[in-house]
């Protein structure tokens, strides 16, 4: 099964407007280039490697983290809603390959989001040097 998301986050990417018309039915959606907007003041931004960050909520991630932001569920119903969205498994020799530079870019903007989400969650550690 852990095998099957890859290819499935793949094929998630192929349908991004429809995927983000069934997350998002009664927000506006605007679509650039390679970027998607979302919400009157645009603060949710999805790229077309699926990296997202919504300024709001001040969270991000992948496109399964995005279906369980949207969706408010957990990894394992986040999955169930992918697989019947695209519809069941897609055949590893029909998915389509990231180019090399985008999936070592959304490597790095995963990281950095993760690194934030981490940062925002420290506290000052009372009588330290630092919080003098």
């Amino acid at each position: 099964m852990s095998d099957d998301i890859p290819l499935i986050k793949r094929e998630l990417l192929t349908r991004m407007d429809g995927l983000l018309a069934s997350l998002f039915p009664h927000k506006r959606i605007i679509h650039r280039k390679r970027e998607w907007r979302i919400g009157a003041q645009g603060s949710l931004s999805v790229r077309a490697d699926g990296c997202w960050y919504s300024h709001e909520a001040g969270a991000g991630g992948d496109v399964m983290d995005l279906i369980s932001y949207a969706l408010s569920l957990d990894f394992k119903a986040a999955l169930a809603f992918a697989k019947s969205f695209i519809g069941g498994v897609v055949s590893p020799r029909y998915a389509p390959a990231l180019p090399a530079d985008d999936a070592t870019d959304a490597n790095r903007i995963q990281q950095q989001v993760r690194a934030r989400c981490v940062w925002r969650q420290c506290k000052p550690i009372g009588g330290a040097d630092a919080a003098r």
